[in-house]
Order: structure tokens, then C-alpha cells, then sequence
């Protein structure tokens, strides 16, 4: 009994140290208050045993969310489980991110496709909402203000059309991601002589970049758009596929290959372009995609 007290002391210490006067005032009225934060925690812990957060770093998550108004009833009714996939998710555990994906996407991929209005392009969709539900960007990744006050699967649906319907409305990530990526792609930097062949054959290299974009699968044109216009590091795309940073860095190298080829296919189809020309114009391309690349792997090492 006095070792259970022990142990219950921990979780109100934790509870407390969350910096929330809702979780102190709770502490000074509600009698075994350290039983309950010990149930809801050994809850959290079954439902997901394979997550890195604490059992105390969740009581101070936990404690953060409480409403001013009904906190005991809400502490008593929380969807612990859903609360602890998000706080794991938020804080870039590999198996959380996996679990989400498996668990949770396929619940909200049908809202999105409505929203998409059926043009193809909803897996984009779907990719792009949760970079920003699951990837950190000014402070904490969007999903770990989910409070546990309802089922995980509701608050999505319900986060996720805000989100789109603030994407519509700035227009600053519109869908599909072709014309995004070709113009990156295609605008690189290069010498004025190849610049000038690039001109001249604009059209040509341009339609050609976004068939070959469009041969790639939504995965591979996701984490080509997650590294080259929204400068994601391998880790950050490993994270949020809920991968190895080798595998994330494969795709990327896969992608990029398959972009090569086909761009390169096409230009010889349609131009009757010398063989330095071609290469010229090749390159060009490539060496765009490489310089974001390497960007990338100097700051973090593949394999490590």
C-alpha cells in the first residue's frame, strides 16, 4: 500500500508540473487523485506499450488540456488511448507514426476525397493535410492540440477540413503538385549557355517534367514535394511515413530517377536535340534536384 502511495505521489508531482492551475486545483480536491492519473496512465500504456513517451510525460500533456469547467468529469471520460497516439505522433515516434497511418488515415481519407471534388487528386490531399497535422513547424505539430475530448478519428475529420478549406483559401499549396515541382524543378539555376537552350525549348522541357512527375506514384511525388519546395529533412519525411531515414532517403533517390528517366525520354521524343544538348538540358534538371538533396544529407547522415 505505501509503495502504490509512492508511486501515486509521482503522477500528481507530474500532474502539478505541468504548469496548469486546473491540474493544481484538482490536485488540492480531488482525494486519490494520484490513482486515477496511475489508471488512466498504465491505460495509455496498454493500449500502446511500444511508444516511447513516459507515463509522466503523458499525466503532464494530459494536464495541459483540462478545461477550466468540468475537469474532473472530462479526466474521468478521456479517450486515453486516442491521447496518447497523439502526444506519440507529436513527438516523432516512429511506431505511433505507423499506427496512425494504418489506424487513422484510412478513416479520414474518404472526407478528403470529398473535399478534393473527386479530381484525382486526393491522395495529395491526404499527404499534404498530414505534413501539417504531424510535422512540427513553427512550435509543435498540429495534432498534439488534440485534447482527448472526443474520439481521435472526429477531431481529424474535423481538423483536416479547416486546414483544407485554409489551403483553398490562400492558395499557397494548391493541388495538384505538378506545376509546383516542374517550375522548382525546371527554373534551377544554370550557365547562360545552358539557359538559353532551356529557353528555347521551354515548352518541351516543361511538359515533359510534368508527364514524368505525373508517371510517379503519390508517395514518390510527395516526398519529392516534402524535400525540394518545402525543404523537410530526410528524418522529417522518415518521421512522418513512420520510416527508417535510409528508406526515406531511397525513395527520394528512387523518385528522382524515375523523374530522370522519363524527362529524358519524352525531350528525345519530341526535340531533335544534339546528344550534348540533351545531357545539357538533363543535367540542368538533375543538378536541381541533387543541390536540394544534398542540402538535406549534410544535415543529417544517411545510415547513422
Amino acid at each position: 500500500m505505501n509503495r502504490a502511495r509512492k508511486d501515486d505521489s509521482a503522477y500528481v508531482k507530474a500532474f502539478v508540473e505541468s504548469g496548469s492551475s486546473v491540474a493544481a486545483g484538482l490536485a488540492k480536491s480531488v482525494p486519490d487523485l494520484g490513482a486515477a492519473l496511475r489508471g488512466i496512465a498504465h491505460a495509455a500504456r496498454e493500449a500502446w506499450p511500444g511508444f516511447s513517451v513516459t507515463e509522466l510525460d503523458f499525466i503532464r500533456h494530459l494536464a495541459r488540456h483540462l478545461p477550466a469547467r468540468g475537469a474532473k468529469e472530462t479526466l474521468s471520460a478521456l479517450h486515453v488511448a486516442d491521447l496518447y497516439l497523439a502526444l506519440a505522433c507529436a513527438a516523432g515516434d516512429v511506431k505511433a507514426l505507423a499506427a496512425f497511418q494504418r489506424l487513422q488515415v484510412p478513416k479520414l481519407t474518404p472526407t478528403l476525397e470529398r473535399q478534393a471534388g473527386g479530381d484525382g487528386a486526393s491522395d495529395d490531399v491526404v499527404a499534404l493535410l498530414l505534413k501539417r497535422l504531424l510535422v512540427a513547424e513553427n512550435g509543435a505539430p498540429k495534432i498534439a492540440e488534440y485534447s482527448g475530448r472526443g474520439p481521435l478519428s472526429q477531431w481529424l475529420r474535423a481538423t483536416a477540413t479547416r486546414i483544407f478549406i485554409d489551403l483553398q483559401r490562400t492558395k499557397k499549396e494548391h493541388l495538384p503538385i505538378q506545376e509546383d515541382l516542374a517550375e522548382r524543378l525546371a527554373s534551377h539555376e544554370v550557365s547562360p549557355e545552358l539557359r538559353a537552350i532551356k529557353k528555347q525549348h521551354r515548352e518541351a522541357f516543361g511538359d515533359a517534367l510534368r508527364e514524368a512527375l505525373g508517371t510517379l506514384t503519390s508517395k514518390e511525388r510527395n516526398v519529392v514535394r516534402m524535400h525540394t519546395l518545402e525543404g523537410l529533412t530526410i528524418d522529417q519525411i522518415g518521421s512522418f511515413y513512420g520510416v527508417h531515414r535510409v528508406t526515406a532517403f531511397r525513395w527520394i533517390e528512387s523518385a528522382r530517377q524515375t523523374l530522370v528517366d522519363h524527362t529524358r525520354e519524352r525531350l528525345s521524343q519530341r526535340l531533335k536535340l544534339s546528344g550534348t544538348e540533351l545531357n545539357s538540358l538533363m543535367g540542368a534538371m538533375v543538378s536541381g534536384i541533387d543541390v536540394s538533396l544534398a542540402k538535406h544529407l549534410a544535415k543529417s547522415k544517411v545510415g547513422e
